[in-house]
C-alpha cells in the first residue's frame, strides 16, 4: 500500500489518499487536484511532488489502516 498526504504538496489540505501502487494514488490524488484545488489537468511536477512524497502507509507517522 502507498499513501499521499496532499498537505505535503499543498499547505493545510488535508486530503489524504492511500492505494496498493503509486499509479493509484495518483488517480486518486489527480480528481481530488482537479476538484478541489482547480487543476484541470496534473502537470509533471505535481506528479513529481506527489511521487516524491508518497509512502509505504506504514511509513507515515498516524495509521492509514
Amino acid at each position: 500500500m502507498k499513501s499521499f498526504a496532499c498537505g505535503e504538496v499543498v499547505p493545510d489540505c488535508p486530503a489524504v489518499f492511500s492505494g496498493r501502487d503509486f499509479e493509484d494514488v495518483l488517480r486518486q490524488v489527480a480528481d481530488h487536484a482537479r476538484v478541489t484545488h482547480g487543476l484541470t489537468e496534473t502537470p509533471p511536477e505535481v506528479s513529481t511532488a506527489v511521487l516524491q512524497a508518497c509512502r509505504q502507509a506504514d511509513e507515515r507517522s498516524h495509521d492509514l489502516r
